[in-house]
């Protein structure tokens, strides 16, 4: 029987039917009805695409079990295992907080990990300003470098697990930090009496005791994995280890219907040449089977192929070359996109597929001296597309940026022109930098550990979040920012507020100041045939020293009221931060509570709670690292408490992983989208910005 069912496309439009045809097959096949067929995607957006695209071509599609890939292949495992007790998933948030209990434990007397403590701390062994910042973004960087040497140099880390094994270098460092992770890891077992085994750990346990025997009817549970690149060795490995137990049905793109894993990069082709090899011989083999060296390569495929070569070979020796093709019909080109498309996908040269073709709007490239230009030269295509083409729709259309961040003012500036605005929906988008939710969480991290700035306190008044849970309005804070302006206030609570930061110990430019300021002119106000309305008593113009504040808005005692109010409870929330040192646990309780008292998503703002709830499962990975700490936990340097900068890196970098978008993808307008996860996608016209030298198609990082 055969186990892994590979398609090969060069349309993601041809898979998702050959899926739908497998599907209906195993609906008529199976017992259990209700149980949904398992298919692994890579993303979200290629889940909705599949479900939109096939929801419109069928009378009925639903009921499918969608996951990714990691989890996917755990449920896969999980099923296997006759044990009722399961083992708990270590995932990327388990090794960073054993990379940060071991970062912030590094003494200085190891060798192997001087260059560490070099980089973290000052010369004197001190924490610096920047400390902080350094520990969680190398946390980050080495937890993905280590989960990366899983699913690509697995073999690296069998040779570094033996301790006798010596690495010269930064991989002797990076060796010892992983064996520190590793006890850490131990560590937490023992503490929370739970099974913590990596993917790969799981699958060498249950696949070793669940062995198939040969007489064996073929499987018949059924497995989908749908548009899924750039896989890795390892989970390729994994999937071909299951086929023993599942009937497995793998969709992939596949730019060329020939064979074409000889084409070789520009670099490639220089290693050979400093090898002295003239020219690349093929075997007598080869040859009698069929094996020619072309000449001329497609350059396309040449320059950027190379991930997606290694990719289709990978897959081709789970099956061992036996795929089955449903490439469309190679037909005479009537564009000039259509004839770059046609000469990859049967390899042809330029003589074979004929002259060149005369320029049209098929494929265009344009020069802009900036990005607000790209995007102001985006949205007039789009106009002018719309106007031209009665058939086209918005959502048949997709904006690519290499950097959302950096596109989106002038996205939401240009987009949103009057009167002529395009709807847009925006995917992949930063939960940092889209939601206001976590703008209005950063704003507290940033009061925090800051100054109690005019600038920093404003920022948070002004989110909508803040505004919804104290009932403010814009009108409202315009007023407040007035008075602040005249009463000079800059930074600082009070006088004790003043002086930790270094300042000299007086009220001066404090808020404490201006708001007695502010609440003196109702107890000092003269009656109102004293002249002007509300005025101060001119027999009574100061009190200690504090000159009261009057204006035509003081008169409005509850508008006065709610801002002194506003702030104290603000300042008394952010300093009970800005002083807690405590553990995991603490820290999450701690900040959900000041979250929860000065925040409120608006009903309006319902794709808030979700960067909420996530931003809650979040800090429970701090729980983690409570397992960790040891009894001297208060000495420096060995599992120490918590405190407000390292939680506000933490912070940060769990919101910048958060999606936070905005619109409904695909029924909603323009998608605009990161370019790597919508690759795949067919949308009629494709806009990809920010292809200037070094953007695209990238660079490797040197770490």
């Amino acid at each position: 029987f055969v186990a892994i069912h590979l398609y090969f496309s060069n349309r993601l439009e041809i898979l998702a039917e050959k899926f739908a045809e497998i599907v209906r097959l195993e609906n008529r096949l199976k017992e259990n009805i209700l149980e949904g067929p398992l298919t692994i995607v890579p993303n979200q957006n290629l889940m909705k695409w599949l479900q939109l695209t096939l929801a419109a071509k069928q009378p009925v599609f639903m009921n499918v079990d969608f996951r990714y890939l990691e989890f996917g292949l755990w449920d896969l495992l999980a099923r296997l295992d006759p044990r009722a007790a399961r083992p708990e998933m270590m995932d990327s948030g388990h090794a960073r907080m054993f990379l940060l209990r071991e970062l912030m434990g590094l003494k200085g007397d190891e060798p192997s990990l001087r260059p560490l403590n070099k980089y973290l701390r000052d010369p004197d062994g001190g924490r610096g300003p920047d400390y902080a910042v350094k520990l969680w973004q190398f946390t980050e960087r080495m937890a993905g470098l280590f989960e990366a040497y899983q699913f690509h140099r697995f073999d690296m880390l069998e040779q570094w697990r033996d301790r006798e094994y010596r690495p010269e270098g930064m991989a002797q460092c990076q060796q010892g930090l992983y064996l520190r992770m590793r006890e850490s890891r131990a560590r937490y077992v023992q503490a929370s009496r739970k099974r913590l085994l990596s993917l790969g750990e799981y699958a060498d346990e249950v696949l070793a005791e669940t062995g198939r025997d040969p007489g064996a009817s073929p499987p018949e549970k059924f497995v989908h994995l749908f548009g899924l690149s750039q896989v890795s060795p390892f989970h390729l490995r994994l999937i071909g280890r299951l086929k023993d137990h599942y009937a497995i049905y793998i969709y992939s793109l596949n730019p060329c219907r020939e064979f074409w894993e000889d084409i070789r990069t520009p670099q490639e082709r220089k290693w050979i040449q400093r090898r002295g090899v003239r020219k690349l011989e093929i075997t007598r083999e080869e040859h009698s089977a069929g094996e020619l060296l072309e000449e001329e390569e497609n350059e396309l495929l040449a320059l950027w192929g190379k991930p997606g070569r290694e990719h289709i070979r990978l897959l081709c020796q789970l099956t061992d070359y036996d795929f089955s093709a449903c490439f469309t019909k190679a037909s005479a080109p009537s564009s000039v996109l259509e004839a770059v498309q046609h000469r990859i996908l049967t390899l042809s040269t330029e003589k074979e597929a004929g002259d060149r073709r005369p320029q049209d709007q098929s494929l265009q490239i344009m020069a802009c001296p900036g990005i607000y230009r790209e995007v102001e030269t985006v949205y007039n295509s789009i106009l002018h597309n719309l106007e031209a083409d009665p058939r086209l729709q918005l959502t048949d259309m997709a904006v690519f940026v290499p950097d959302m961040s950096a596109y989106k003012p002038a996205i939401d500036s240009v987009f949103n022109r009057r009167p002529r605005r395009v709807v847009y929906n925006l995917v992949d988008s930063r939960a940092d930098i889209e939601s206001v939710y976590g703008q209005a969480v950063t704003g507290i991290l940033d009061l925090a550990a800051g100054r109690f700035s005019r600038k920093e306190v404003f920022d948070l008044l002004l989110n909508p979040c803040f505004m919804n849970r104290w009932g403010i309005r814009f009108e409202d804070v315009s007023i407040w920012a007035g008075w602040v302006d005249d009463l000079n206030i800059f930074h600082s609570f009070d006088t004790s507020h003043k002086a930790k930061r270094g300042y000299p110990a007086n009220d001066a430019y404090t808020w404490k100041q201006g708001l007695q300021r502010l609440r003196l002119s109702r107890i000092l106000a003269a009656p109102e045939e004293g002249g002007v309305h509300g005025g101060p008593d001119p027999g009574f113009g100061s009190f200690h020293g504090r000159v009261p504040f009057q204006d035509i808005h003081t008169g409005d005692t509850d508008l006065v009221e709610k801002f002194s109010l506003v702030i104290e409870r603000l300042y008394r929330c952010v300093t009970g931060l800005a002083g807690l040192r405590g553990s995991g646990g603490e820290w999450a309780e701690g900040f959900q509570k000041v979250c929860d008292e000065l925040l409120r998503v608006p009903p309006d703002l319902r794709g808030e709670s979700a960067v909420q709830s996530s931003l809650a499962v979040a800090f429970e990975d701090l729980k983690i690292y409570d397992s960790l700490r040891t009894e001297n936990s208060g000495e420096e340097g060995a599992g120490p408490d918590l405190d407000i900068k390292i939680i506000r890196e933490f912070v940060t970098s769990r919101l910048g992983s958060i999606s936070g978008g905005y619109g409904d993808y695909l029924t909603d307008g323009v998608t605009i989208s990161a370019l790597q996860p919508m690759r795949p996608i067919p949308f009629r016209v494709v806009y990809v910005l920010g292809m200037e030298e070094g953007a695209f198609p990238g660079r490797a990082d040197a770490s």
